[in-house]
């Protein structure tokens, strides 16, 4: 409100464990070097059931090579935006974790696309076939080591029962066909929790 300055930061564990943390003067910022992009429903329409993943887009300085022996892929990457207060300090918030789906190494620049976990429950369906909507939804996050949160869940107590027959979707398309059934959008916070929720 009063024009302090905000700094990206990003701490990144690769799959080998390496940890690297990349603070305000890394990213390419002039260049839309840090982004995160959230929604609960698509642009052209207001959707029930929105189970839409999270982004973020990184751009890393790299004119010195510096991280050019770096895999970033599959890496875990906690996202937080800071603000420069009067004392000088600067307060972080988190801003979600994300897992590196692309990497592109060009131009001095090391660009990162990743997605929260919703972006990976990509997998065919195979769970419980009848249950309550939130016996569903915690089965399948549980299955991406995701902790749920229905406490602002519209209907979690709705008795589901699908088609005998091999339905052939996957576990979004069913989380997304539950939530649309009890009334919800979900997504993934700050904390990397599954909420099922409505708009307040």
């Amino acid at each position: 409100y009063s024009g302090s300055k905000l700094f990206a930061r990003a701490e990144i564990t690769l799959a080998d464990n390496t940890k690297l943390t990349f603070e305000k003067d890394d990213f390419a910022m002039g260049a839309n070097g840090f982004s995160v992009n959230k929604s609960s429903s698509s642009t052209s329409s207001f959707d029930v059931g929105g189970v839409f993943a999270g982004q973020l887009n990184i751009k890393l300085i790299n004119y010195d090579g510096q991280l050019d022996n770096y895999d970033f892929d599959g890496a875990q990457i906690k996202a937080e935006v800071g603000l420069s207060k009067n004392d000088g300090t600067v307060e972080f918030v988190r801003f979600g974790t994300f897992y590196v789906d692309t990497q592109d190494f060009s131009g001095g620049i090391v660009s990162l696309t990743a997605f929260d976990k919703i972006g990976y429950m990509n997998e065919k369906y195979s769970g419980r076939k009848s249950g309550r909507a939130s016996e569903f939804i915690y089965d399948i996050c549980g299955k991406y080591g995701v902790i749920p949160n229905f406490s602002k869940m519209n209907n979690p107590n709705s008795e589901i029962e699908l088609a005998d027959s091999d339905l052939g979707y996957t576990d979004r398309d069913i989380i997304s066909y539950i939530l649309q059934i009890t009334g919800n959008y979900g997504f993934v916070d700050d904390l990397g929790n599954f909420v099922a929720r409505w708009y307040d």
